[in-house]
């Protein structure tokens, strides 16, 4: 029933995306099923670590030596509170989502597309990897405040960065948004170059990590420069050139016709300088977070172009985004890992179990 329930959703909000508007009540359906799907979820690969370190946290008034401060903030929170892990996951996760929602809405033409390729790829990770999700909403949510270029709202953006990097350190990448937006297309692309030129190289010895640990607790990082890996890499550079070039055709077509945005040029922007991640991936194939953050902004700019599309060029390109998508999901979520990840998510859900 689960799973029937979602496809259907995934169905009717791909119907919506030929007819004129936003559905915005199929969307709002589509994010409360995800929403359940993750508070409600009793089986996947980190729940375990999870909950032990939220009844740690409980039992003894800190974290671990690794733990994100930002994290171990926002479980003193719940648990000040009286709130169960269950209903921990089931408040922070609302909040991500709406932040989520306010900023696809805001920029997206056809939303509709954003939730049906997010949910097919990475969502089902996100649930899983629950830090990096409230990260990823934070890093979402604070492109709006680079938009408006006051004082202010920049302020704003570094907080928010600041606190999501406080909760998965991976967001701290995005600290530099505002400095990559002002530079040109030429001058990015070729420091981005250089850089992965120079790097390359040393991600076979352990100055990142002798560099990182002057800022960062060894202890949080240790593990990702751990297992390098042997070529899995050269997959993860073909996915991201693969949007990349994506990204970059969506920015031309949008161009040609005069409807760009700025919020497009940032998207386009983020795309060239997380190029600049490849040295890590070789170092750890983790680092791919850091670039899957921006997932949902590519699907903002490619639901852009669609919208935009002839209608008979619609089911063509449609057809395209979803298998990519798809073929995306069948990578990270049933070649890479070790065990099945996907059926325990839809087979073991405490909402659904009760209505049953």
């Amino acid at each position: 029933m689960n799973i029937i329930i979602g496809i259907i959703l995934l169905l009717l909000l791909i119907i919506t995306t030929f007819l004129k508007g936003k559905s915005r009540t199929l969307s709002v359906a589509m994010l409360s099923y995800m929403w359940i799907l993750l508070w409600g979820n009793i089986e996947n690969p980190d729940l375990e670590n999870y909950q032990f370190l939220y009844e740690y946290v409980g039992l003894n008034g800190i974290g671990f030596q690794t733990s994100q401060i930002g994290l171990i903030f926002i479980i003193k929170i719940a648990l000040y509170f009286g709130l169960s892990y269950t209903q921990f996951l089931a408040l922070f996760s609302s909040i991500a989502l709406f932040l989520i929602y306010i900023t696809v809405e805001k920029h997206s033409k056809k939303p509709q597309i954003v939730y049906v390729l997010y949910f097919i790829y990475p969502f089902l990770l996100d649930l899983i990897q629950i830090k990096h999700f409230l990260a990823m909403s934070l890093v979402i949510f604070s492109i709006n405040f680079l938009l408006k270029k006051t004082k202010k709202d920049l302020l704003i953006f570094f907080v928010i960065i600041a606190v999501a990097s406080s909760i998965h350190i991976i967001s701290i990448v995005f600290i530099f948004i505002p400095f990559v937006i002002n530079m040109s297309e030429y001058k990015l692309i070729k420091t981005i170059s250089i850089w992965v030129l120079i790097a390359t190289p040393f991600a076979y010895t352990n100055i990142f990590l002798n560099i990182l640990i002057l800022f960062v607790p060894s202890e949080r990082i240790a593990h990702y420069f751990e297992n390098r890996a042997e070529f899995g890499f050269l997959i993860q550079y073909f996915i991201q050139l693969s949007l990349l070039a994506g990204v970059f055709y969506s920015k031309k077509y949008l161009t040609k016709i005069g409807i760009v945005n700025q919020l497009d040029m940032i998207i386009y922007k983020l795309n060239i300088y997380l190029i600049g991640l490849f040295p890590f991936y070789i170092v750890n194939g983790t680092f791919e977070r850091g670039f899957r953050i921006i997932m949902i902004f590519n699907f903002i700019i490619f639901s852009n172009v669609y919208f935009s599309l002839p209608r008979k060029s619609k089911v063509i390109s449609l057809m395209v985004i979803i298998i990519f998508g798809l073929l995306l999901s069948v990578y990270y979520l049933v070649l890479s890992p070790d065990e099945d990840i996907i059926s325990p998510i839809f087979k073991n859900n405490i909402f659904f179990e009760s209505i049953i």
